[in-house]
């Protein structure tokens, strides 16, 4: 349902445009009426991509495995509504991801760039939206950890996208449920870390901003009646000090209930021990298996980190994986093992990663590699490994 709004004061989505130096109240009025017709057509859209999705499904035999579950310690009743087979159903991009998708094609180029295209006044509108709501659910009761579920879950699907999911409990139940997920538009990550892709009086953020991403927040008795009853792991593969992103990944875990039972690091370049460690809260040491070695990319390898997800991993465990290590071929040698195996793609139950890809405004950032993707190709890719069913962000 389209947001309601009082004709004494202007939607918070006209925050940007409204107030001292900014457009009048009339203006912002007439703004809020568009902004309601602008959320109409994207509802509209949205169960148009629905259906399209629905009826051109990823084939089955492509899908992610279903994923199984053990029981644990649990009461009799908790165990008969546990989901003992999970699988993910579908995958539906908001109608807004669906459109970038379909328009990525001719973005990236010097001519016709992807903050051009995100300047537009209905992205602008979205990508206030999107901020906005995730803004609002991490406030909601002071710490973001338990009424954030429930605000998640009730994200416009218009903007943001999601995962349909259902499973066979112990009592021979069918549970449906629906998480979403962050769209896949602009570079996919922060929409205000560019300066050039900024509109006027946006204020901008750090480049590797991370208040876009919408991580699993199930909370703990969530996670385990949806088939996650087992333990909990982080592969961290290019993780550099504790306090970059591995900091943000525990923490983020954390606010929604999710302890590691261990935490598996890898950086290939050299570290003081004494520095690192030094980094690290001791609630954190005592999980981290630090690896300050080179990532290797044959399958099976023993520093291939999927090798060890593979090892670690048993029915019901919980696994998250980050991938960042600024080697292309090597992050897609190690993209291809998960895209080829749907059993090792449905061990990871969360994916981050940074695709580097060419495209102008990002070149400052990513780098100048002619061998890079073009930026069309990461969308897709992306967004093709979501359809199949892997939880995957685009990581900052």
């Amino acid at each position: 349902m389209g947001a309601m709004y009082s004709k004494n004061k202007p939607p918070a989505h006209c925050a940007s445009f409204c107030g001292p130096a900014r457009l009048p109240k009339a203006a912002c009025l007439i703004l809020a009426a568009c902004l309601m017709a602008v959320r109409h057509l994207n509802q509209l859209l949205a169960e148009q991509v629905e259906n399209e999705y629905t009826n051109n499904a990823v084939p089955e035999s492509r899908r992610l495995a279903p994923r199984r579950s053990r029981v644990g310690a649990h009461s009799a009743k908790q165990v008969a509504d546990f989901c003992v087979v999970t699988k993910v159903d579908s995958y539906t991009p908001s109608s807004w991801e669906a459109a970038w998708r379909r328009a990525a094609g001719h973005l990236g180029t010097s001519d016709n760039t992807v903050c051009a295209a995100m300047q537009k006044p209905t992205n602008v509108i979205n990508a206030e939206a999107w901020i906005a709501h995730l803004a609002f659910c991490r406030q909601a009761d002071g710490n973001g950890t338990r009424r954030s579920v429930d605000c998640l879950s009730q994200a416009d699907p218009a903007i943001f996208s999601r995962f349909h999911k259902s499973c066979a409990t112990a009592g021979g139940r069918r549970v449906e449920w629906t998480e979403p997920i962050e769209p896949l538009v602009g570079h996919m990550r922060h929409p205000y870390a560019n300066p050039q892709c900024l509109s006027e009086g946006v204020v901008g953020v750090r480049i590797e901003d991370r208040a876009y991403l919408m991580p699993l927040s199930d909370s703990p008795e969530r996670m385990a009646a949806h088939g996650y009853n087992g333990r909990k792991y982080l592969i961290d593969a290019g993780t550099n000090m504790h306090g970059t992103g591995l900091a943000w990944l525990v923490g983020a875990y954390e606010r929604a209930g999710i302890t590691f039972d261990e935490i598996f690091a890898w950086e290939a370049s050299p570290v003081n021990a004494t520095a690192y460690w030094a980094d690290v809260p001791p609630g954190v040491a005592h999980a981290l298996h630090f690896m300050n070695v080179p990532i290797q990319a044959e399958a099976g390898a023993p520093m291939n980190p999927l090798t060890w997800v593979r090892s670690i991993y048993k029915p019901g465990d919980f696994v998250v994986f980050k991938l960042d290590i600024d080697n292309d071929a090597l992050e897609s040698a190690l993209i291809a093992q998960i895209a080829d195996s749907v059993d090792l793609a449905g061990m990871i139950a969360e994916m981050f990663y940074e695709k580097h890809y060419r495209e102008p405004a990002m070149q400052g950032y990513l780098g100048f590699d002619d061998q890079a993707a073009p930026y069309a190709e990461a969308v897709t890719m992306l967004g093709d490994l979501r359809a199949r069913g892997l939880r995957i962000h685009y990581w900052p």
